[in-house]
């Protein structure tokens, strides 16, 4: 059985992709900050998952020694990043963290990895293009942002970490040549069900995967929170990091993962259509304003990707309903 090892493991994307990981028969080692995380993990999955602790990606050699416990493995899927959009300490709490976290990891690959042959590092849309401003975006686009500007403006931290750690990284394939293939996976804002129902009953949901339940706790008389942009489901992005494994004319390409647009205005209303008793405890919105919110979206045009991968792209209704329904199912259990 062929081993692949994958860190941040416990996180909203990386459990998607291990789970897929192992429905195709392979065997999973991720990596986790604590034990705690790690046992959970190895309980829910059962079978061809095991961990290794590795508390800070940071410091020089993170991942040396896990790696040093598994010479058989062939590929290496790192996908822990932090998601932060403001800190007292940018530096070192995001931007370090990403940038040196995505260098210590390929060399660990390179140097303690002897059969890995494979790379892929699930990067974000964010290193695509600026997200304030309206533009065209494809899988050649690159946001331009400053260090600069990624520790200082406002919503900019996220953006310059995805950007400046993905460049480290081509700069590192450039310079080093290991012997393995690099891919990115860079997905827009993702949806979807988590990797097991029984996460959905509390507040495990983080990041984009957070909106559809905070559109749920939105009482009704209050306003509804503004939020929108590109949607793409969790589970499309997992079996991109898989294609990248197994097709081998992925290597070297940026691979956009995108399905649609969606803001917290047509959450309101898909819900109001089809769940009509969530919806009467809900905000009534704003209806009609999402072709308006639209007309300032960007163009992803990610037409290359699904040329190479062949994917066909989860709708977005599709990812909002099996959300909804993962979150009643966990909700009946507890």
């Amino acid at each position: 059985m062929p081993q692949v090892f994958l860190t941040g493991a416990n996180g909203f994307i990386a459990a998607q992709i291990a789970k897929h990981l192992i429905e195709k028969g392979y065997e999973v080692i991720g990596s986790v900050r604590t034990a705690e995380k790690g046992e959970k993990l190895k309980r829910q999955f059962g079978v061809n998952f095991s961990y290794e602790v590795v508390p800070s990606f940071v410091v020089d050699g993170a991942f040396d020694e896990a790696l040093k416990k598994h010479p058989g493995v062939i590929a290496f899927f790192h996908a822990a990043s932090p998601v932060v959009q403001a800190s007292k300490d940018p530096e070192n709490d995001v931007l370090l963290p990403a940038i040196q976290g995505t260098q210590n990891a390929l060399k660990a690959a390179k140097k303690y990895g002897p059969n890995i042959r494979k790379f892929i590092y699930t990067s974000s849309v964010a290193s695509m293009y600026f997200l304030k401003e309206k533009t065209y975006v494809t899988e050649k686009s690159w946001n331009h942002i400053t260090y600069e500007a990624a520790k200082t403006e406002p919503g900019c931290l996220y953006q310059g970490s995805k950007t400046f750690a993905e460049r480290g990284a081509w700069k590192f394939m450039e310079t080093e040549k290991p012997p393995f293939t690099f891919t990115t996976v860079n997905p827009v804002y993702v949806f979807g069900p988590l990797a097991f129902d029984e996460d959905a009953a509390g507040d495990t949901f983080t990041s984009t995967s957070a909106f559809i339940p905070d559109v749920l706790k939105t009482k009704k008389g209050e306003k509804l929170f503004d939020a929108k942009g590109a949607a793409v489901d969790v589970r499309d992005v997992a079996k991109l990091h898989i294609a990248a494994l197994e097709n081998d004319n992925l290597a070297g390409k940026r691979l956009l993962a995108y399905a649609g647009y969606w803001d917290t205005q047509i959450i309101l209303e898909f819900i109001q259509k089809n769940y009509p008793e969530l919806a009467k405890d809900l905000p009534e919105g704003t209806p009609g304003s999402s072709e308006e919110a639209k007309k300032t979206a960007s163009t992803i045009d990610n037409s290359e990707t699904t040329r190479l991968t062949g994917i066909e792209w989860i709708p977005v209704e599709k990812s909002f309903k099996d959300t909804i329904d993962q979150i009643l199912r966990a909700r009946a259990k507890k």
